[in-house]
C-alpha cells in the first residue's frame, strides 16, 4: 500500500494504491486564519451548547494556542450570546490551575489539524472548578459558505 498527497487549492488530494487499485479523495485543509477562526467558532459554539451549558456568570475564551488574536467581532460570532463572553488568558482569570475566579468558565481551543479520514479536528480544554474541567476533541466537516459543522466530539479527559 502506498499513499501520496498533493495540495490543490483548499483541498488535499490523497491517493491510496493497494494491489494495483488506486483510490483518490479530496480532503479539506485548514490553512488560512479565516478558516481556523471559522472552525474555532463552530467548536466553541458546540461546546457551549452541550458540555459547557451551565449558569456561568462569565465565560472566558483564550487565544493562547491559536494563530489569531480574538477580537470583539470573533467573540460575537459565537452562537451563545446569552452570557458574557470575553477573551482572557489562564493566568489572568484563575485562582489556581483548574479553578476559575468568580465562578467563571475558561475555554482554551487548541490548534487545528486534519485526520486521515479528512475530518478537521480541534481539541478544546476547559476548566471552571476542581470538579469540572477536561479536554475534548472535535471533528468537523465543511459546509457551504465557509461554515463548519461538528460531526463528532470525543472526551479526552473529564473531571
Amino acid at each position: 500500500m502506498t499513499s501520496r498527497s498533493h495540495r490543490w487549492g483548499s483541498k488535499v488530494l490523497v491517493c491510496l494504491a493497494v494491489s494495483g487499485w488506486v483510490s483518490c479523495q479530496n480532503y479539506p485543509t485548514v490553512a488560512t486564519v479565516d478558516q481556523i477562526r471559522a472552525v474555532t467558532t463552530a467548536t466553541v459554539s458546540e461546546f457551549l451548547a452541550t458540555t459547557g451549558k451551565g449558569h456561568w456568570p462569565r465565560i472566558y475564551v483564550s487565544d493562547q494556542f491559536l494563530p489569531f488574536e480574538m477580537d470583539s467581532a470573533w467573540i460575537s460570532s459565537i452562537s451563545d450570546q446569552s452570557r458574557p463572553i470575553e477573551a482572557a488568558r489562564r493566568d489572568d482569570v484563575t485562582d489556581s490551575y483548574d479553578i476559575v475566579r468568580d465562578g467563571g468558565l475558561l475555554i482554551e481551543p487548541m490548534g487545528v489539524g486534519v485526520r486521515e479520514d479528512g475530518a478537521v479536528i480541534q481539541a478544546l480544554r476547559f476548566s471552571a472548578t476542581a470538579q469540572f474541567g477536561g479536554q475534548l476533541e472535535y471533528a468537523l466537516r465543511p459546509m457551504p459558505r465557509g461554515a463548519w459543522q461538528v460531526v463528532q466530539a470525543t472526551v479526552i479527559r473529564m473531571l
